[in-house]
Parts: structure tokens; C-alpha cells; sequence
């Protein structure tokens, strides 16, 4: 599709240093919205980013002072102008199953721009955009870095700092990179169709579970859609499909490939799901070649899975053998049918 060409084109201008994220974000909306409304006519991608740089001529009219050559308060007074003149406001989280995640629709560009209200990383898009037309007016001498704080307190939005000034551990550089790929690790869970358990970074346990036939709350599939357990009010497979393998595009984490090959079981798609859950025992690290001694961290790191998880890995790629073997020992009798 067009958008993910441009999403794909974002993310090669991101590795140069020259992305967006607020564009990039929008490419994300403009494709999850097509495949959801099935329209021909696309989303106005432009015309929601020109709000916000319509609201950096609204700032640089009302608001700025062209007396200030200090980059740090120039980007305060753009913050304030963002926050309180036009209420931009950070989402509040929901809770779903024992756990606080975004909406969806507090998630996708272009609900968040119209209602000034979305998850802090598109809020740092919108920032980040926000900045950069104020250096190509001429309004900052220099780039600033967007960063998230980590822990609520006075200041719990997104707020610009000098390149060369340290975030610590209590602040998020809220790159281009880190942007795209928290939006969609926000509507992966929003969209996940069965139970995410609370703090896994991923879903891969209650989507095998309910594969292989064990007892759980989890979704069920009717006439070809699917029915999402209490509690996932958002649950789409088709989308939580279509983020995570944008996650895979763009993330080094093998654990996405795992989750994106358990749902294309889901989508009965066997071959597509069987090389990517293979393709993921490929890239962990082999647990018995990992020395004792080394931290949890290393494991957490390497995305080393629990034995349960390779259990229920193998058990679905059994089962994933089965369909392809009785598929191809169809398909021939069909044949001689007809």
C-alpha cells in the first residue's frame, strides 16, 4: 500500500537522521485505517500534519518572542503554547485485565491531533514536529531532544532539552525510532484479542494457549471474526496483526516474530506462521550454551523464553505440521474429485 511504502520510506529517513515521527505516526493511522474502513479514499495524511504546523504559525504570531535567543526557553514557551493555550494533555491509561495500557484511539495520530489528547510518545511527535518547524522558521538556532519522563511528577509530558545535557535514568530519548515503535507496541496489546498477561512484553502465551486447546480466558473465533475475552474491549486480530509485523520491520526483539507467527496461525495462514515461528527459534539464544552465572538482565535482553514457552512453541509447531500435512493430502484428492 501506499502508506506502508511511506512508513517504509520514514523509517530509511529515520536511519539517516532525517525523520519524522509525527508523519511517520500519521502513515501508521493511514494505513491501520484503510484496512479497517476498506475506503478507497485515504486519510488526508497532509492535511493532519499541517495542524500542527499551522499551530506553530499560531505560536510564532501570538507567543514568541523574537528577542529570545535562548533555545531552552524558546522551547519552554512552545511547550506552554502546546499544553496550555491549545490543551494538549497526556491519555489517561485503562485498566484491562490487571493491566494499564493505552487506547487505541488515544494512539493513532489522527484522533490525537483533533482531541489534544494522546499517549506521551505521540504527544513527543507532535513536540518533535513542533521544534523543527520552529528551527526552519528561524525561531531556534539549534536541534533539541525530545524526552519522556519516566516517572509522573510535576512535569510528566514530553519536554525539549539540549543535545548535549543527560537524560539519566528517569528520562526517554524520544527518537523517531522510539516513537513508531512504542505506538505500535501500544496498539499491538490494545488490539491483542486474548488475555495479555500483565507485565509480559509480550502475547505470545494466552494467543498459544488458546492454539493448542488449553483453558484460559481467551478469544473465540466467529463466522471469521474474533470475539475478545472480558476485558479486551479493543480486541482485532487483523490489527494486532498489522502492528506487530511492522514491529518485526523495524525491531531487532525476536519475540515479535514469535507473536506475529502465532497470529498468522490464527489467520490460518500455516506456512506464513510456520517459517516465522522458525525463523524466531532461529535467533534465540540457546539456553544451554548460556552460563549460570550470567545476570537475569542478559536473559531479559536476549529475549531468552521460559521452558514453557519453548513447550508451547513446540506444541504449536506440531500442530502447524499436522494442517500443512493434511492440506497437502487434500488437495490432491480434490483434484481426482474434480
Amino acid at each position: 500500500s501506499e502508506a506502508r511504502s511511506e512508513f517504509m520510506r520514514q523509517q530509511n529517513a529515520a536511519q539517516s537522521g532525517e525523520g519524522d515521527a509525527l508523519e511517520w505516526c500519521m502513515q501508521i493511522a493511514a494505513e491501520d485505517d484503510a484496512l479497517s474502513t476498506h475506503s478507497v479514499v485515504e486519510l488526508p495524511v497532509q492535511m493532519y500534519i499541517k495542524r500542527v504546523d499551522n499551530m506553530v504559525n499560531d505560536f510564532l504570531v501570538t507567543s514568541w518572542d523574537k528577542e529570545e535567543k535562548d533555545p531552552i526557553k524558546v522551547a519552554r514557551a512552545a511547550e506552554k503554547f502546546l499544553y496550555e493555550t491549545k490543551g494538549y494533555t497526556k491519555a489517561a491509561m485503562q485498566t484491562v485485565i490487571d493491566m494499564q495500557v493505552y487506547s487505541p484511539y488515544r494512539v493513532y495520530m489522527h484522533n490525537v491531533l483533533p482531541q489534544a489528547c494522546g499517549a506521551p510518545s505521540v504527544l513527543a511527535a507532535v513536540l518533535q514536529r513542533f521544534l523543527k518547524k520552529l528551527k526552519d522558521f528561524g525561531a531556534l538556532q539549534v536541534d533539541l531532544r525530545v524526552v519522556i519522563p519516566v516517572f509522573a511528577g510535576e512535569q510528566d509530558l514530553p519536554y525539549a532539552q539540549g543535545m548535549d545535557e543527560d537524560i539519566g535514568i528517569v528520562l526517554i530519548d524520544a527518537t523517531p525510532e522510539y516513537i513508531v515503535q512504542d505506538s505500535l507496541k501500544n496498539l499491538k496489546m490494545g488490539f491483542w484479542p486474548w488475555e495479555w498477561i500483565p507485565n509480559s512484553p509480550n502475547g505470545f502465551v494466552s494467543a498459544a494457549q488458546a492454539a493448542v486447546g488449553q483453558d484460559g480466558r481467551f478469544g473465540r473465533k466467529v463466522a471469521g471474526t474474533f470475539v475478545p475475552p472480558k476485558g479486551r474491549p479493543y480486541g482485532d486480530v487483523t490489527r494486532a496483526l498489522n502492528a506487530t509485523e511492522r514491529l518485526v520491520i523495524l525491531d531487532n526483539e525476536p519475540m515479535q516474530l514469535r507473536d506475529y507467527g502465532i497470529l498468522l496461525f490464527h489467520l490460518e495462514r500455516y506456512q506464513d506462521a510456520y517459517n516465522a515461528l522458525n525463523e524466531y527459534k532461529e535467533k534465540i539464544p540457546d539456553l544451554d550454551e548460556i552460563p549460570a552465572e550470567l545476570p537475569v538482565t542478559f536473559l531479559m535482553n536476549n529475549q531468552a523464553p521460559s521452558a514453557y514457552e519453548m513447550e508451547l512453541l513446540d506444541k504449536v509447531m506440531t500442530l502447524i505440521e499436522l494442517k500443512l500435512a493434511e492440506s497437502a493430502f487434500a488437495a490432491p484428492a480434490a483434484i481426482k474429485d474434480e
